[in-house]
């Protein structure tokens, strides 16, 4: 098919440009939503609600994070399938991944929903934050089954050059949610019910518009039952290869939870409400850089199934290279403007004092998280998990929650904004030191392949 060809054949900028810009617009819509959300929440609830849902949100992020996780896996695995065009190897992937999404998110639905409280608590939900994020919870929990699977079949379709319609669903469902949000929140007055029911209700309908591409034939998969029946290696192949994101995510939800509890230690319920603000904004920010890596990921796969090193080394230079120039004018801005930022979501004196200090902290090595997210990406997308699950803790559990307390410790509210930037720097120099390394190697399989290829002309 013409949109396969595309990744072992189409130059490399414009590959990643076509492939980076939907999966871009797609998370622009997300973090859109997630942005108006808030300002209805911040506007209409207040920012105590703001905090309540800031407790919440990693819970809700975690658990759906599993769907993607296995969706990224077998994309790993589809990819470099069809660049070895092992189109039966990419079938089996594709049912064993649905499947798998679907049963591990119902599950931990119903995990999550009978230890509301414990849960609720291990994520640091205490005082006048809990009733809020209680509220939310129960309801946007509902939701998971939903946006596991949705969010799987997005990364599939991701693997197989179907980015468009991937950003099509994203668009669809934020759309949907910013109108149900209107609805139940300022039209019905129904707060954070609203909200979470406004987010259930768009994420099943997601779902529904992303399984009806598949029922039309335009995809190279098709729901059968004896792809869908588990095959262990496979199924672990999918599993390790998605962990470095599953890890990603957990390593995330796990920062919050140390953020939140010395926000509230130093700053209480009021600096939380910051964070989710702050949360809000960056998301925002880290689009291309988190665009750039998904439609980096299938044309680094691809092309290394196809023994096409060249083009796997250019599209990792590129990738790093646009997105962390991009950065610095993103990160610029906010750094010079943040009151302009944080104004459109409350204005609240101290959201805005404690704001604008952590924005400005925030961005100050935002040029170096590109080497980071992409860096590690790249040993997921050609099937080292290994190093990519090693370098995805890295960062969070390893070096910003230990930060987070010591300098927390010493210099209170400041001190847990100032853990992001070092952490960063820090970061990107290990993950710098295992790219070089895997240069080489690519370098010297390059090599390889030329004598090859010669010795057999000759």
């Amino acid at each position: 098919m013409d949109h396969l060809k595309k990744l072992g054949t189409q130059p490399v900028g414009q590959l990643l440009w076509n492939m980076s810009l939907p999966a871009g617009a797609g998370l622009m819509s997300i973090m859109l939503y997630n942005v108006v959300d808030t300002i209805f929440v911040g506007r209409f609830a207040g920012p105590l609600a703001i905090a309540g849902v800031s407790i919440v949100i990693p819970v809700l992020n975690l658990l759906p994070t599993f769907g993607m996780a296995i969706g990224i896996g077998a994309g790993s695995v589809i990819s470099r399938a069809l660049g070895a065009e092992n189109r039966p190897q990419a079938h089996r992937a594709f049912g064993n991944a649905v499947s798998s999404a679907a049963v591990i998110c119902v599950l931990l639905t119903v995990f999550g929903y009978l230890f509301t409280d414990e849960v609720l608590a291990a994520f640091g939900a205490r005082g006048d934050m809990l009733p809020y994020a209680r509220t939310y919870y129960r309801t946007a929990l509902l939701g998971i089954p939903f946006v596991g699977v949705w969010m799987c079949l997005n990364s599939i379709l991701r693997a197989e050059g179907h980015s468009r319609q991937a950003m099509g669903g994203m668009w669809f469902g934020a759309i949907l949610n910013v109108i149900l949000d209107a609805v139940l929140i300022a039209g019905f007055g129904m707060g954070l019910t609203g909200a979470a029911i406004a987010t259930v209700i768009s994420q099943a309908l997601s779902l529904l518009y992303s399984l009806h591409f598949y029922s039309r034939g335009r995809s190279i998969f098709s729901f059968s039952l004896k792809d869908m029946v588990w095959e262990k290696p496979l199924l672990k192949e999918i599993l390790s290869l998605g962990a470095s994101s599953l890890a990603r995510q957990g390593a995330g939800s796990m920062m919050v939870v140390a953020l939140n509890y010395n926000l509230y230690l130093y700053g209480g319920s009021m600096a939380v409400a910051v964070y989710g603000v702050i949360n809000r904004i960056f998301s925002l920010m880290m689009v291309p850089t988190m665009g750039t890596t998904q439609g980096f990921l299938p044309v680094a796969g691809y092309n290394y199934g196809a023994r096409r090193y060249d083009r796997v080394k250019e599209s990792l230079l590129t990738s790093i290279k646009t997105t962390s120039i991009l950065n610095v004018f993103i990160g610029g801005s906010v750094f010079l403007f943040p009151e302009a930022a944080i104004g459109v979501f409350t204005d609240e004196p101290l959201v805005m004092e404690y704001g604008t200090l952590g924005l400005r902290t925030l961005t100050l090595f935002m040029p170096l998280i590109p080497v980071q997210i992409i860096g590690s990406g790249y040993f997921q997308a050609v099937g080292k998990p290994l190093y990519a699950l090693c370098l995805t803790i890295s960062r969070q559990i390893v070096l910003l929650i230990p930060l987070i307390f010591i300098l927390g410790h010493f210099y209170q509210v400041a001190g847990v904004w100032m853990a992001y930037p070092v952490s960063d720097m820090l970061s990107s120099l290990l993950v710098l030191g295992f790219l070089r390394k895997e240069w080489l190697k690519l370098e010297q399989e390059e090599t390889l392949k030329a004598k090859a290829e010669y010795a057999q002309a000759a």
